[in-house]
C-alpha cells in the first residue's frame, strides 16, 4: 500500500484554500478602504478647523475662509508624503481631493470606492451640531458609520 495523497485530494485542499482566499480578500478590501476613508476625513478636519482659526485670526471672526491653504497652520506632509497642498485644495498622496465649497470642506475618493464627504467649517456659532455628509456609494458610507440616509446623502446619528 502506498502513502500519500490522490491528486483529486490535493485539488480538493486547493480549491477550499482558494475560496477562504477570496473570502477573505473582500473584507480586506474593504478595511483597506475604510483606513483610507478616515484618513481623508481625519484631513478634511484639520482643514476646516485651521480655516476657522485663520479667520479668526486675521479678521476676529469666521466666515470669509480666504486664507490661502498653504499659509494654513497645519501641515500635511506628516501624515501624507506625497500629498500636495494648493493655495486652495490638496491633494492627498493621490487618493483624495480635498477643496472648499462654501462654507463645507469637500473630500472627493480619488479611485477605489466613489464617494465624497462634506464637512462643514464649524465657526463656533451657538449650540449648533454640525453634520459631516456622506455621498455616493451608499452601501460604503453605511458601513462607514454614516447611517442617516436621504437619497443617496448620509449624516450620522
Amino acid at each position: 500500500m502506498k502513502k500519500g495523497f490522490t491528486l483529486a485530494e490535493l485539488m480538493a485542499v486547493v480549491v477550499i484554500i482558494a475560496i477562504i482566499a477570496s473570502i477573505g480578500l473582500g473584507g480586506y478590501k474593504r478595511t483597506v478602504e475604510r483606513a483610507k476613508f478616515t484618513e481623508g476625513l481625519n484631513m478634511g478636519h484639520q482643514i476646516a478647523q485651521a480655516l476657522a482659526r485663520a479667520d479668526y485670526e486675521r479678521h476676529g471672526q469666521c466666515g470669509s475662509f480666504d486664507t490661502p491653504w498653504t499659509q494654513l497652520d497645519i501641515d500635511t506632509s506628516s501624515s501624507a508624503s506625497g500629498s500636495q497642498m494648493g493655495t486652495s485644495s490638496v491633494n492627498l498622496e493621490g487618493r483624495f481631493n480635498i477643496t472648499r465649497s462654501g462654507t463645507s470642506i469637500v473630500v472627493r475618493r480619488i479611485g477605489g470606492e466613489n464617494y465624497q464627504i462634506n464637512i462643514p467649517i464649524d465657526c463656533g456659532v451657538g449650540n449648533a451640531i454640525l453634520k459631516d455628509t456622506c455621498t455616493g456609494n451608499t452601501d460604503f458610507c453605511i458601513s462607514a458609520g454614516y447611517s442617516n440616509c436621504s437619497g443617496s446623502s448620509c449624516t450620522k446619528p
